[in-house]
């Protein structure tokens, strides 16, 4: 039988003559099953899918698939997602042991680099202990901050901010420590304002307030290149360049009164003017534009 090359959307059942071209995204160990390696994979065509190489493909082969490598997998089997660990909102994973063919490929720009099944937070759903349904996560960093547990191990909770909704995502000790899932350097490093995606999070609430928990299987990524991240960072500056807007005319303006009031004497920044919200929110940009001009013009 020739081998036949299928795309991950068209995976459906088990059959040997299929095979899969694939990079590989993420990699991590299960706690409830440490003997199994769990992936992520993506093909060409931008899908994702959850694999697990069973322990006897670990016992068959010295080497894990490696972190960004392509391959060619044969020989698999299609599963329904494991319940304990649903990283990946698709209908089957896959799964392949010693009898799997893996042959490497040489790498190619055609295999996405990042795979992200993002959820918005108005979407969030909270983990329940009968199926834990990981998520993935987009927000523009706010500030970070270093903490430790009872047992004096340390974590660090991240302040993202997703429009108008704030919310914590912590990262234990397990994640902080690795290189490949999260570089406080890199971050301390990036220009604000920045982003940061967080995948595989475990969802809660507290005080009626979402939070993010890392899994093993949680991995990090700074100004991810996605169309979410340059959506976050436009809007921010859009919306930074309007409150700008905004403070140099009430600037202006105040300068102006000041003068008119002062006759001679030296112009002084009313603080009054600065600080009451009430009157600045009831004139519109044109307004104030308006009365700029109108003032200069007197002047």
């Amino acid at each position: 039988m020739a081998m036949q090359i299928v795309n991950i959307e068209n995976l459906r059942e088990t059959d040997p003559g299929l095979a899969i071209e694939i990079r590989v995204i993420r990699r991590w160990v299960t706690r409830l099953v440490p003997d199994e390696t769990c992936y992520i994979f993506a093909d060409k065509y931008a899908d994702g899918i959850h694999a697990v190489a069973a322990p006897s493909y670990k016992s068959a082969y010295d080497n894990p698939l490696a972190l960004q490598g392509c391959y060619r997998i044969l020989c698999f089997s299609c599963d329904d997602p494991p319940t304990y660990l649903k990283t990946i909102d698709r209908p089957i994973s896959l799964r392949f042991g010693s009898t799997a063919t893996v042959t490497p490929l040489e790498d190619s720009l055609i295999y996405p680099k990042l795979y992200f099944d993002f959820t918005e937070y108005e979407n969030l759903v909270e983990s329940t202990p009968a199926a834990d349904v990981f998520t993935d996560f987009i927000g523009l960093i706010d500030h970070v901050v270093d903490a430790k547990t009872q047992d004096n191990a340390p974590y660090i909770r991240l302040f993202l901010k997703d429009g108008r909704n704030s919310i914590t995502a912590t990262l234990w000790k397990e994640i902080i420590v690795s290189n490949e899932r999260f570089s406080r350097t890199a971050l301390d490093a990036t220009p604000r304002p920045c982003t940061i995606a967080v995948t595989a999070v475990k969802v809660s609430k507290h005080k009626g307030w979402f939070q993010l928990t890392s899994t093993p299987a949680t991995y990090t990524y700074i100004n991810p290149v996605c169309d979410q991240s340059t959506r976050l960072i436009e809007a921010y500056v859009s919306h930074l360049q309007l409150n700008n807007t905004f403070l140099v005319y009430i600037h202006q303006s105040s300068l102006i009164l000041n003068r008119n009031q002062l006759g001679t004497r030296r112009p002084m920044l009313s603080r009054n003017i600065l600080s009451s919200s009430t009157s600045i929110e009831k004139k519109s940009l044109s307004s104030l534009l308006e009365l700029d001009h109108q003032q200069l013009a007197v002047l």
